[in-house]
């Protein structure tokens, strides 16, 4: 992989220079990408030259404490080129940027024309937006690899192999701030995984086991062993590898979820633990089900969280 820090080093910084800097990266694109830094600031930056034709109307660009996005008129028509210039924000943690670059500059550089090019850009933009604005640049705290690890190999157990793997990705909601994580038309599930050897799970919202406006709502409990079976990047290399021989075309979900789920690649070495489902078990939510619920709790309780005992 390109080390863009090492890019951005080597360009030079002319004294009373003003502007960019750049190098192009990228060679195979159909459209210039470069990697740049704006004097006299210094500022590092992904470039993106693109037709005019390209820009959709009314575009809103994406960001985030750590990066902005502007365009420049390569001219001074309307016909003009534009220059999408994605820079390091003053706050922005200089090795997450360098990441963040490298994975949209490699978004970019594999799509077949420039309208493509724009679209990937600001989609996978606004991916590490999310990630961003959720987890501050860090890696994931262990609940969240838990939780992450726990959808995955539902995933693979459960819904991958009787379902068609485009819908199955397409049915995974809830990295992008759905309500329940999976669902398909009218029935939702509700992820908990848990290596506990206690009987309950922690239910975090009142939303979170409401099945209203649902024909039907499903919690699934992953019992997780912890010791064996595997990590959580191999658990993601194996969803990636089972997407593009079956569902290339959702790659690209595939990554956006995982991204906003707060799961980096760059972070991968950081995650050591293993993971086996030792049981996955299914609850329907409804009636009798002990639950806490928004309509059912008592007026000016805003929201809570509490314990649920599963009876097996």
């Amino acid at each position: 992989m390109m080390d863009i820090r090492a890019v951005w080093a080597s360009l030079p910084r002319p004294a009373g220079q003003t502007g960019w800097q750049v190098i192009a990266i990228h060679p195979e694109a159909h459209f210039p990408i470069m990697a740049g830094v704006h004097l006299p600031e210094g500022v590092e930056g992904l470039l993106v030259d693109v037709p005019a034709d390209a820009m959709p109307a009314g575009v809103e660009y994406p960001e985030a404490s750590g990066f902005e996005v502007t365009p420049e008129r390569l001219g001074r028509t309307r016909s003009s080129p534009v220059r999408i210039c994605l820079t390091r924000g003053g706050r922005g943690n200089p090795d997450l940027f360098a990441i963040l670059a490298e994975d949209v500059a490699m978004r970019v550089a594999s799509q077949p024309d420039a309208a493509g090019a724009v679209h990937a850009l600001l989609a996978r933009i606004r991916s590490w937006q999310t990630f961003m604005r959720h987890h501050e640049g860090e890696r994931m705290s262990e609940p969240e690899e838990t939780g992450l690890a726990g959808e995955l190999l539902l995933l693979e157990a459960a819904l991958i192999p009787g379902a068609d793997i485009a819908m199955a990705i397409d049915c995974w909601r809830g990295p992008l701030g759905a309500l329940h994580d999976f669902r398909l038309g009218q029935v939702a599930i509700e992820v908990k995984a848990t290596a506990s050897p206690r009987n309950s799970i922690r239910i975090t919202s009142f939303d979170q086991l409401d099945d209203s406006g649902l024909s039907a709502l499903f919690l699934a409990v992953v019992r997780l062993g912890t010791g064996t079976g595997r990590t959580l990047p191999e658990l993601v290399d194996r969803q990636r590898t089972r997407v593009r021989a079956g569902a290339p075309t959702h790659e690209h979900a595939l990554d956006e979820r995982l991204l906003s789920a707060g799961y980096v690649g760059a972070h991968a070495p950081l995650y050591t633990r293993r993971f086996v489902a030792e049981t996955i078990r299914y609850y329907r939510v409804g009636a009798g089900f002990p639950r806490l619920i928004r309509s059912t709790v008592p007026d000016g309780v805003a929201e809570g969280a509490y314990d649920v005992e599963l009876r097996v």
